[in-house]
């Protein structure tokens, strides 16, 4: 039923782009709370001599023009890249499509799961060490979060684990299965490492958030691609091979 299938990819994408903020903002601003896991994530790096949050954060500050350009991707790329990749494959590469879509929808519900029952305020919150909120001073916005000053936008505590990350490993894994030119390629694995440093650098999620939003992303199409393969007809994906499909040579994505 093209008709049918048509309005589900309308649908799933709304999903993504406004009804998921949606549904989250529902959730119970839980300001302490969140602070406090913030707080131990951030202590736990710093056992593991893996806190690198501040030291980018600061550095970039000092920065305006890095800044402008940090925030700026931090803003608009995950969104541009995730939903321009998504509109080709329902384009071109409509027999991809399915089970990509499938891990991307799991991935947001997973988040979504761990939003609402531990929430996490992003380093730009915390008061020790203070860090910047870049994006916030680059609208010339107030940079300060004291105790309660949270908007009722319970996405203001969703940092871990980091969509941000996991929608650019998913976009990597997407344009390797789109093309084999060694350039393209560079440039997937490029990007969730620069939206890496963008969200750590703007305080908004540490290390860990990313670690976590990359591994829940691979974890969700490898799972995707499991339960595709046992199903019979075009497009099926090869239990042996991540990225493989048929039919085998891509087209009008090189």
């Amino acid at each position: 039923m093209p008709g049918l299938r048509s309005w589900l990819d309308v649908v799933w994408v709304v999903w993504l782009a406004w009804i998921f903020d949606a549904i989250n903002n529902l959730g119970e601003v839980r300001q302490g709370l969140a602070e406090t896991h913030g707080r131990e994530l951030l202590d736990l790096e710093r056992a593991l001599h893996l806190a690198p949050e501040h030291a980018l954060n600061t550095w970039v500050a000092a920065h305006h023009a890095l800044t402008e350009v940090v925030v700026f991707w931090y803003t608009n790329a995950h969104g541009t890249v995730t939903f321009g990749l998504i509109a080709w494959l329902w384009w071109r590469r409509p027999e991809l499509l399915p089970p990509l879509r499938a891990a991307l929808i799991a991935v947001n519900l997973a988040g979504l799961a761990v939003f609402w029952t531990w929430p996490v305020a992003p380093p730009r919150m915390l008061q020790n060490p203070q860090f910047l909120d870049l994006a916030a001073l680059v609208r010339g916005e107030s940079p300060h979060w004291p105790p309660g000053a949270v908007s009722l936008d319970a996405n203001q505590l969703s940092a871990f684990p980091s969509l941000h990350i996991a929608w650019a490993v998913w976009s990597t894994i997407v344009l390797f299965r789109l093309s084999n030119r060694r350039p393209v390629r560079a440039l997937a694995v490029l990007h969730p490492l620069v939206t890496g440093f963008a969200v750590m650098s703007t305080a908004n999620h540490y290390l860990a958030d990313g670690v976590a939003g990359g591994v829940l992303a691979a974890v969700a199409v490898v799972i995707a691609d499991r339960t595709w393969s046992r199903r019979p007809g075009p497009g099926t994906l090869t239990p042996s091979g991540v990225g493989r499909s048929h039919p085998a040579e891509p087209h009008g994505f090189r």
